[in-house]
């Protein structure tokens, strides 16, 4: 399913530690790894987000981007037998701007990439470019999420025993389970979940007024959710039959918030969800969910949002 995966890093050590969860999924699916990077000189001592800085330029900082790159790609291929390859960009362009184009551009089927890197000039662009990327991007995104300035060991193997997908009752919902699936394999449990929101619905079938929800109604709305995923599952079951999946459905208002929760009780190692999902009243707008769950999840978040 990939051929490609792209990394884009800002020469720290935290940015760096997205490539052991890329170097995993590409030794299961047979990808290639490309590393990126982007030359910058940050004008008038101040950074993209207008935090004061020292203007420092690659040169100084990291001694030479393609230098930098090289060697982490001569460590890669020591490591597993896989195709490596990077390259610098520069241009007068936003490096968010830079790194999207990049990645429409290129041959590339996944980026991984961690969320809160920090380059050698005292600055953090990898947030802002991954919230671009999620927002702009058709290719499946996986966030891996660090915190401290630790130490890269390329030797260490990720470990995912379970993979919560959240999905509402649009249609491109579901797309993103082929992606959870290659990125997780054969081994974790998937946990396909529904939050029904505690709100008053709307729809031709539960055409009732606010604050008139009935019990029945709800239960309806949770039934409604439940053969939605026992759907999926079943897709899923008769594609492969040995991937073990379960289905959930919590009801709550603050979807997001119930996504986290659950995932933090059952101890999910990563949640995979699309950021575009529509439909009417019960279906939840699974677009501004996914930005509120990739914001405050602890563990890697994978998103997609389907062309």
């Amino acid at each position: 399913m990939y051929r490609s995966i792209l990394i884009p890093l800002d020469g720290s050590s935290i940015s760096e530690w997205a490539i052991p969860s890329a170097l995993t999924i590409a030794q299961r699916v047979a990808a290639g790894i490309n590393l990126i990077t982007v030359e910058h000189m940050m004008p008038s001592g101040f950074d993209d987000d207008g935090v004061h800085n020292n203007a420092q330029t690659w040169q100084s900082a990291l001694h030479d981007p393609t230098t930098y790159l090289s060697g982490l790609a001569r460590q890669i291929r020591h490591l597993i037998p896989t195709p490596v390859t990077f390259e610098v960009l520069s241009g007068p362009e936003t490096i968010a701007h830079q790194v999207v184009q990049y990645a429409r551009d290129s041959d590339n089927d996944l980026i991984v990439m961690n969320t809160h890197g920090r380059g050698g000039f005292t600055r953090s662009w990898l947030g802002s470019v991954a919230d671009q990327m999620v927002r702009h991007s058709h290719l499946p995104t996986l966030l891996v999420k660090l915190v401290g300035n630790l130490a890269i060991d390329l030797q260490v193997q990720p470990t995912v025993r379970s993979v919560l997908i959240p999905l509402d009752a649009s249609d491109a919902s579901p797309t993103i389970v082929d992606h959870a699936l290659a990125i997780g394999g054969l081994e974790p449990e998937y946990t396909l979940l529904q939050a029904v929101p505690l709100i008053s619905a709307f729809t031709p079938e539960y055409a009732v007024a606010a604050g008139q929800i009935s019990e029945d109604v709800r239960s309806a709305q949770c039934s409604a959710a439940q053969d939605l995923l026992e759907k999926v599952a079943s897709r899923i079951r008769e594609r492969n039959p040995a991937v073990k999946v379960r289905t959930a459905v919590v009801n709550g208002n603050a979807v997001a918030y119930e996504i986290l929760a659950y995932a933090n009780q059952q101890s999910i190692d990563l949640i995979a969800m699309t950021t575009h999902g529509r439909g009417g009243a019960l279906r939840l707008m699974i677009g501004s969910v996914a930005d509120k769950v990739m914001r405050g999840s602890v563990v890697p978040v994978l998103l997609y949002r389907p062309a």
